[in-house]
């Protein structure tokens, strides 16, 4: 995939409507998917390292013209391998292909943060993701980056909220 670390594919196509968007779907990756790593890590190094690994792979898919709009933590495996952490994208959804704008890179960014344990996210893990996810904005859109981050948190208390109140079995 154009460079981009994946496991193994097993299917992928169109979806078709509003906006035609494409999927992955790939072979289960070694490793475990990034929230579970990151709430399990003691060593908060180990952790930038990984946050930054992730920054680097969102700005490399944002280079190459791929957008995910629903670019979460359970689609990045991340294994280490030597002291050096490497992550692999899986099963992903919701894709679209055009040049990234800032706005695209800062809703992947924030979709991504919201969806890993905040006692994950310690200070210096924020700031290595987001100096590898915009690497070339100086300063990097903290305040976009903030407003956007916010707004996801608020429509995951939403949906979670509406998902009890329909049926208290199926809320996450």
């Amino acid at each position: 995939a154009a460079g981009v670390p994946v496991s193994a594919p097993i299917a992928c196509g169109v979806e078709r409507g509003r906006a035609d968007r494409w999927f992955l779907v790939t072979a289960e990756a070694p490793g475990e998917d990034l929230s579970s790593h990151l709430r399990k890590s003691a060593d908060p190094a180990e952790r930038a390292a990984v946050m930054a690994a992730a920054g680097a792979l969102l700005s490399q898919l944002a280079g190459l013209g791929f957008i995910f709009q629903d670019l979460v933590g359970k689609h990045l495996r991340v294994g280490v391998h030597a002291g050096i952490p490497r992550i692999a994208l899986i099963d992903v959804h919701r894709g679209a292909f055009r040049p990234a704008t800032l706005d695209d890179r800062v809703k992947m960014a924030a979709n991504l943060l919201a969806t890993v344990p905040a006692p994950s996210l310690d200070p210096a893990s924020i700031r290595s993701f987001v100096a590898a996810a915009f690497p070339e904005t100086d300063p990097p859109p903290a305040d976009r980056l903030s407003l956007a981050l916010d707004e996801r948190r608020r429509r995951r208390r939403l949906r979670r909220f509406l998902l009890a109140e329909a049926d208290p079995h199926l809320a996450p």
